[in-house]
């Protein structure tokens, strides 16, 4: 169940402020991400959300805060998978005096477990990327050691240069190719931009990737090597 009224809704007793600036140090390290209430979602029992990615995906919508309710219940779990290991949330326990909550880029896949009992209720936030800076003098100074690396590549480099992103998934597999650099988030978009900056012309592509198959709880099977495939569009 979604609550009708959506952006037009307050709720008192917790400001997003108060933990932005944790979440921006990671999914935009020099720019500001404000939070706008998108969605009040209550599951009850036997409700489940399926595996999905966060729409609208606009150029500047970094990522979605999810809080959880103090509301007692049973499963609904939150699964988020970056590409590396799916990560479980288990909120059905309030915590006295606690709010739980979860960031996450918009284009990572997530899904919330079928609900056993009582109701779960989120808070979701979209995270939008702005031009305002972050007065924060860590990312600050690694901003300025990028864009020092970027300036001496620039004056040495004769041949085309592959830099691999730090996230495993940026796009759709059948995403048209190149992409713009605004597909990329966080550390990848500052590095991208500090390139840019140095005079490369910067191409974003999708590439496909092997990533062993295994799910930590079966022993690794010594003789075989076992691979998942990510197939991606052919593009010339």
């Amino acid at each position: 169940q979604r609550l009708k009224a959506r952006e037009h809704v307050a709720v008192p007793g917790f400001d997003p402020a108060a933990i932005l600036d944790e979440i921006a140090a990671v999914l935009s390290p020099t720019r500001m991400l404000p939070a706008q209430l998108t969605d009040v979602i209550t599951y009850k029992k036997g409700d489940k959300f399926s595996r999905h990615k966060d729409t609208p995906r606009v150029e500047n919508l970094i990522g979605t805060l999810v809080v959880g309710l103090p509301i007692a219940h049973a499963g609904g779990a939150f699964v988020v998978d970056d590409g590396r290991a799916p990560q479980s949330f288990d909120w059905s326990e309030p915590t006295a005096n606690t709010l739980p909550w979860v960031a996450l880029f918009s284009d990572v896949d997530h899904e919330i477990e079928p609900v056993k009992s009582g109701a779960r209720v989120t808070l979701v936030y979209a995270l939008h990327r702005t031009d305002q800076p972050r007065s924060d003098a860590k990312a600050k100074a690694r901003q300025a050691l990028v864009t020092k690396a970027a300036s001496a590549l620039a004056r040495q480099a004769q041949w085309p240069v592959m830099i691999p992103c730090g996230r495993h998934v940026i796009a759709e597999p059948d995403a048209k190719q190149p992409l713009a650099i605004e597909a990329l988030r966080g550390a990848d978009l500052e590095i991208a931009e500090a390139l840019v900056a140095a005079g490369f012309r910067v191409d974003v592509r999708a590439c496909i990737a092997a990533i062993p198959n295994y799910d930590g709880v079966q022993p690794w099977p010594a003789t075989e090597n076992m691979f998942g495939l990510t197939r991606l569009k052919a593009v010339p």
